[in-house]
């Protein structure tokens, strides 16, 4: 069983990462869909089923990222979502980002610019939000 905390504190351990695309190396560098799959590694869940690893492009598009999210985790409504879920973001008219819920109204994710970074889900990102990602071992 996953616990929400372990999920939490294994996503931040990942901070100050440098952004890589297609990256899976704490320190060196990770994208979105590897920071997600390796922290889920790390608490002990198989995600691997999602990993494309090198057959993605950066500008991951709607339907392949749905049919890999589908392939590991459960869609669970926005307003149950919780510390440790996935979440799902539209990006230049797509949805092809995620990031990690850490809070009521915080997340970790990875950026091209910044690398992992811990931000508020503010009024932009609230915006962004498309779905919401739980791993069906996740404690509820």
């Amino acid at each position: 069983m996953m616990k929400r905390d372990e999920v939490v504190a294994s996503a931040r351990s990942w901070l100050k990462t440098p952004f890589h695309h297609q990256g899976r190396l704490k320190g060196v560098g990770v994208d979105c869909v590897g920071l997600a799959i390796e922290v889920a590694r790390a608490s002990g869940a198989d995600l691997s089923r999602f990993d494309l690893r090198h057959n993605y492009p950066q500008a991951y598009g709607y339907a392949d990222l749905i049919s890999q999210l589908q392939k590991g985790l459960r869609e669970v409504p926005l307003e149950e979502a919780g510390p440790g879920d996935i979440l799902l973001f539209q990006i230049y008219k797509e949805p092809q980002h995620i990031g990690i819920m850490t809070g009521p109204d915080t997340m970790i994710h990875s950026v091209d610019k910044f690398g992992v970074v811990e931000v508020s889900l503010d009024p932009m990102w609230q915006r962004r939000l498309i779905s919401a990602w739980r791993h069906p071992d996740m404690e509820d």
